[in-house]
């Protein structure tokens, strides 16, 4: 919580090129020694980049991935997807009654802060679908 809380509050951010699914690769893998019974799946281009700032980006996964995997169903199967842009983050989870909590409240400043747009879908006992947009190219 206080790496989120400072990452919030210092506003200096470091933009950069980076490849899109190395991040997110690392990320799951890392969530897959958490979590060895989800079964993770990435669709993304291999050399895809996004100019963002690299600590706020992790930061933002770390956060979805950490609810989609703490919240996951009997049979748990998150689905990570990256295409023109868009980043979404599927999970068939118990859903998230309130949207908002302090975690997502720390991803959408974050993602404020770094122009990307997020929508939050959610059904009780079907699951959540986060979707990012990046404004910037």
């Amino acid at each position: 919580l206080h790496e989120n809380l400072e990452l919030i509050l210092e506003r200096k951010y470091n933009f950069e090129e980076l490849m899109i699914f190395d991040l997110l690769e690392a990320k799951i893998e890392d969530f897959k020694l958490l979590y060895p019974n989800i079964i993770f799946e990435l669709e993304c281009p291999i050399n895809e980049t996004i100019y963002t700032d690299k600590k706020s980006f992790i930061r933002i996964i770390d956060n979805i991935l950490s609810n989609s995997s703490k919240y996951s169903s009997e049979s748990p199967k998150i689905k990570v997807t990256y295409k023109d842009r868009r980043l979404s983050i599927q999970d068939n989870g118990k859903g998230i009654k309130y949207p908002y909590g302090i975690g997502m409240h720390i991803v959408h400043r974050l993602c404020d802060n770094l122009n990307i747009e997020i929508s939050v879908k959610s059904e009780e006992n079907i699951g959540t679908k986060i979707e990012l947009v990046y404004m910037i190219s």
